[in-house]
C-alpha cells in the first residue's frame, strides 16, 4: 500500500510482511488507516490491518 502526499511524492507503507493480502477497502479517520485484506487470491488469513500515520 502506498501513501501519496499532496505534492505527489509517495512511499510504500504496508507490505505483505505487515499482513497485507489482496486489500479490498480502506477507511481513514484522522491519522489512522484501516485496511481490510480479504485474501481472495491466497484464501488464507483474511484480516484487518491498522496503520497509524506519523507527522
Amino acid at each position: 500500500m502506498a501513501l501519496v502526499r499532496p505534492d505527489g511524492s509517495h512511499s510504500i507503507v504496508l507490505t505483505p510482511a505487515d499482513g497485507l493480502q489482496n486489500p479490498t477497502s480502506v477507511a481513514v479517520r484522522g491519522r489512522t488507516v484501516h485496511v481490510f485484506s480479504a485474501a481472495y487470491v491466497t484464501g488464507r488469513d483474511p484480516n484487518l490491518v491498522v496503520a497509524y500515520l506519523g507527522c
